[in-house]
């Protein structure tokens, strides 16, 4: 399952895996990067993915996987403004 629940989901390695894994190994421009961030901003959405998912989950299991699903909508909305900031875009745009 990714990410790893052994990682730090803080930690710049598991930062740097997610930003590959989110915006793949190819470059792309900065239109393209920002339609998949938000792409994957509406798939992470912690509403979203709990009312996709929340049913397959343990019930002893849920609140953490919950909280790393939360975590990774987190740091994609940080990628998100990111790369936004740095076009001069509006990141809701």
């Amino acid at each position: 399952p990714w990410p790893s629940r052994r990682a730090d989901l803080r930690s710049r390695a598991a930062q740097a895996e997610m930003r590959d894994v989110l915006l793949g190994l190819a470059p792309c421009g900065a239109g393209e990067r920002r339609k998949r961030l938000r792409e994957e901003l509406m798939r992470w959405h912690p509403d979203r993915w709990s009312q996709r998912y929340r049913g397959r989950l343990e019930a002893a299991d849920a609140p953490r996987i919950l909280e790393r699903a939360t975590a990774v909508s987190q740091y994609v909305g940080q990628l998100y403004a990111q790369y936004a900031a740095t076009q001069g875009a509006n990141p809701r745009a």
